[in-house]
């Protein structure tokens, strides 16, 4: 019934149910960064495209229709996640709570000294030495109530008041501080970053992630590598080809059109 409807990032975040969960308790939904829908999408029609292509080889070459849904494809997303399974269960529709969760205690995102970080802290041995390092630099005894070891369930209770302290804590640091030291203790933390962070991050300058390319009209620029890096396949070294620069090789090499068609083409605006 909506195959005629316009739609678009935005439209089918909202039909999937994604903006219910995304946002503050007390806000209204919200859209998450980027166009986060086409990814999923994307997705499951490359998945159809490679399944119709097997289908195609093992039987008499017919091809296929592929109809792929981003409303569908974000719902499977979170199939498997809390959301769905609390409908199933129980008849709930979880909405918002923020950076934060309603399963693991503290997890979420908290200011630090100069920006941001995030953390999250899911075992007793995880709790154990957050609570001692919290303790060591606020002097605050509460942090080491024996009714927050446990577990998540038993800290759920809790929640604003360990979030309370977690933030009076935090924001004794600095977001690298509180990563590097983090680390030392095999606490999951790391600094929420910007782009300009990101393109002076060590570990993606470790691993090449970055790479300069020259491009005729818009300069030099940065680029992100591919989906994968491997010694096998030559990354990419062209910049994006300019407007109609390959029309010739596509349309005369592979549709075999001639030179007096594309000239016709041109003529008409087409291409």
């Amino acid at each position: 019934p909506w195959k005629d409807f316009q739609s678009s990032d935005l439209i089918s975040l909202a039909a999937s149910g994604f903006m219910q969960i995304t946002g503050d308790p007390d806000g209204p939904p919200m859209r998450q960064g980027n166009e986060q829908s086409h990814f999923p999408g994307a997705q499951h029609a490359a998945s159809a495209i490679m399944a119709a292509l097997f289908y195609r080889d093992i039987q008499d070459g017919t091809g296929q229709h592929i109809d792929v849904s981003m409303q569908e494809a974000m719902i499977t997303f979170y199939t498997d996640a809390h959301p769905t399974l609390a409908w199933m269960q129980r008849g709930e529709n979880v909405t918002r709570v923020g950076a934060t969760s309603t399963l693991v205690i503290p997890l979420g995102v908290y200011p630090s000294s100069d920006g941001w970080i995030s953390a999250g802290i899911i075992t007793p041995r995880e709790w154990e030495g957050l609570s001692q390092w919290m303790y060591e630099v606020t002097g605050n005894e509460e942090i080491l109530n024996d009714n927050y070891k446990g577990g998540n369930q038993d800290r759920a209770p809790y929640n604003d008041l360990i979030t309370a302290m977690v933030i009076d804590f935090t924001t004794r640091f600095t977001s690298e501080e509180l990563f590097h030291q983090g680390q030392e203790r095999n606490l999951v933390i790391i600094p929420v970053n910007s782009v300009s962070d990101l393109l002076s991050d060590p570990q993606l300058e470790a691993s090449n992630f970055w790479f300069d390319l020259d491009h005729a009209e818009a300069g030099t620029l940065k680029y992100p590598l591919g989906v994968f890096d491997s010694e096998d396949v030559s990354p990419i070294t062209n910049p994006a080809p300019h407007l109609g620069q390959d029309n010739e090789a596509i349309f005369g090499g592979e549709l075999g059109l001639s030179d007096s068609e594309l000239v016709a083409l041109r003529a008409q605006g087409a291409i």
